[in-house]
């Protein structure tokens, strides 16, 4: 048989559990200043590390804004919907077979001849051309700066688009093949 609880034995069995609960928490809040100031000293100590946390936080943050650009650009380029998931489809496709590329094939071949970290020093320079070639785009005004590139991409309305699509492919190429394997090789 079960005995039952007495309603006085309630309140202290809430007190009791109140007070648990509050240890608990004091000390998950004092862990975790604990694991930061941990983390604070690894990063001095360490200064690739700080390196690798900032390269992660700016790459992330131009990948985040090109992402939404794009996004934006399709929108008003290609209306229609399934149009639209077909393109993005695409790129997508051409994202995986060039980071596949890239990482089984051009990759290995570098690093052979290259320091990773001398590759990963170098690999803003790309998404630093692409940003160029937009504003060099933005500037044409017809002055034939960019006759170098297909009519396709240098008409109006999918100018902007295919510059964008460009830049992110880049960036997202070289996230997937490139990016997190240097960024592993150089710590």
């Amino acid at each position: 048989r079960r005995q039952q609880k007495s309603p006085a034995a309630t309140p202290k069995n809430h007190d009791t559990n109140s007070s648990k609960h509050s240890k608990s928490s004091n000390s998950s809040s004092s862990s975790l200043l604990h694991q930061v100031k941990q983390g604070y000293t690894l990063f001095k100590r360490v200064p690739t590390l700080g390196a690798l946390f900032l390269e992660t936080l700016t790459f992330q943050s131009l990948s985040t804004i090109l992402n939404t650009i794009l996004v934006t650009q399709l929108k008003q380029a290609v209306p229609d919907d399934g149009q639209r998931a077909a393109w993005t489809g695409n790129f997508y496709a051409t994202v995986n077979g060039l980071s596949t590329v890239f990482q089984f094939f051009l990759f290995p071949f570098l690093t052979r001849k290259v320091e990773p970290k001398v590759i990963w020093r170098l690999m803003p320079l790309l998404p630093l051309f692409c940003t160029l070639v937009q504003c060099a785009s933005s500037l044409d005004g017809g002055s034939g700066v960019l006759s170098f590139l297909p009519s396709a991409l240098t008409s109006k309305p999918s100018a902007a688009l295919y510059l964008i699509a460009v830049s992110f492919l880049t960036a997202k190429t070289m996230d997937y093949s490139l990016r997190n394997v240097l960024a592993e090789l150089v710590y």
